[in-house]
This record gives C-alpha cells, sequence and structure tokens, in this order.
C-alpha cells in the first residue's frame, strides 16, 4: 500500500447517473479528490490529472468546465499557479441522497435481498466522508440539487 489510495463515497457510486455525471466526470472527481492531503481544497495542476486518469488536458478542462455547469464541483482561481477545486458543491449533493435515503426508510443500492437487517443497516462513513461532513457542516450553497424532468 506505499502507493496510497482514495476513499470513494459509496453514494456517489450509487447517485452518479442522478447527479448527472458520465464516467469520465466520476473518474475525474476521484482524480482530483486523490490530491488531497489536508483540509484544504485540492490544487492538481491539468498536468498532473492527466498523469493521473489518462486523459488530455484539454479534455480535462472540458470535463472540469462540465462539472461546474452541473454545480458538482467548483474552480477556484489560483493567480500564476494551478487553480484549486472546491468539492463541497459534491458534498452537498451526497448529504441530499443521503438524507433521502434515510428519510425513505434504508439503502437504495438496488440489492434485492430482502432480509429486513440488511435494508436497514447503514454503511458507517470512510474517514473522507468524515471528514467531509465536518468540514463542510452546515455550510449551505446557493443552489439546491436540480430536479431531472422526465421527457
Amino acid at each position: 500500500m506505499g502507493y496510497g489510495f482514495t476513499a470513494v463515497p459509496n453514494l456517489l457510486l450509487r447517485h452518479r447517473r442522478a447527479i448527472g455525471l458520465t464516467s469520465t466526470e466520476c473518474l475525474v472527481i476521484i482524480a482530483i479528490d486523490s490530491f488531497r492531503w489536508t483540509s484544504q481544497d485540492p490544487w492538481p495542476s491539468l498536468e498532473a490529472l492527466s498523469k493521473r486518469c489518462g486523459y488530455s488536458p484539454r479534455t480535462l478542462t472540458r470535463t472540469i468546465t462540465s462539472l461546474e455547469e452541473k454545480n458538482v464541483i467548483r474552480r477556484v482561481k489560483r493567480p500564476g499557479t494551478s487553480n484549486s477545486y472546491d468539492l463541497s458543491p459534491l458534498i452537498y449533493w451526497l448529504d441530499h441522497f443521503a438524507e433521502t435515503e434515510l428519510s425513505d426508510g434504508g439503502d437504495k443500492s438496488g440489492s434485492t435481498r430482502t432480509d429486513k437487517t440488511y435494508q436497514k443497516r447503514r454503511t458507517p462513513l470512510s474517514p473522507k466522508e468524515y471528514s467531509y461532513k465536518n468540514i463542510h457542516k452546515r455550510k449551505k450553497l446557493s443552489q439546491t440539487p436540480p430536479t431531472k424532468s422526465v421527457a
């Protein structure tokens, strides 16, 4: 394990499509988060992200712009250096889905098991989820998650 690892919230994997994320966007979010070393927002360069996830800097720029338009991340300009990336909008989305799942009475992972104790069991927070929850606790964002219209 000398190369490290990145904890990915199950809620992100479970609700990626509901948020409107493509698999590329999801991988870029995970890659950005893999550069988080402290409680500060991560600030990887496009070159570093490119090496981490295998996309060209141009593809990464388009993907990050798309994530901003979907209100999933915020790009914070830092003069003379790489941007930092605020993931608190994503945390807001995940909190929204966590509250929805809890109010609906359990895990909505698509499991077909009928065991009542399995359905009511809640997965404990990972260290990163716990850190996000405490760092961004009660932080209000200006935009609520948009509702998807069914065509």
